[in-house]
């Protein structure tokens, strides 16, 4: 008897912890979609604290990686895993890309550096 009521427990237990994980990551993924429109409600000249930064690390890595092969498949397959290592700027990064992804495309076939790139793609760098 007390072997079943351990199993029961146990099995319990370990529903309310998925159940409880699951809550997690809904919490989480319906903070981030709120956050999204929170700032899709922003006019473009707002900009956050660590953007400029972040804008100039992630196409100075790309400009540095793509070297010479700057056709646009390279540039493409690239802009997708840029911002994997920028740490806890990845979700302004990964916003960045995606909002302006053809205009990246375009900005880093040419000879531009990572500053005039960003400010193109209205992240301002320098104080207007």
């Amino acid at each position: 008897m007390t072997t079943m009521l351990k199993i029961i427990l146990l099995t319990f237990l370990l529903i309310g912890t998925v159940c409880a994980m699951h809550l997690e990551l809904l919490r989480v993924d319906d903070d981030e979609e709120h956050l999204n429109e929170s700032l899709d409600l922003l006019e473009p000249e707002v900009e956050f604290p660590g953007m400029c930064w972040a804008c100039k690390w992630a196409m100075g890595r790309l400009k540095s990686s793509l070297g010479t092969n700057t056709s646009k498949e390279a540039v493409k397959a690239m802009l997708g895993t840029v911002c994997d290592g920028i740490g806890f700027l990845k979700f302004l990064c990964n916003r960045m890309v995606k909002r302006y992804f053809d205009v990246l495309v375009e900005e880093l076939s040419t000879v531009d550096n990572p500053a005039i790139i960003c400010s193109h793609i209205g992240v301002w760098c320098v104080k207007k």
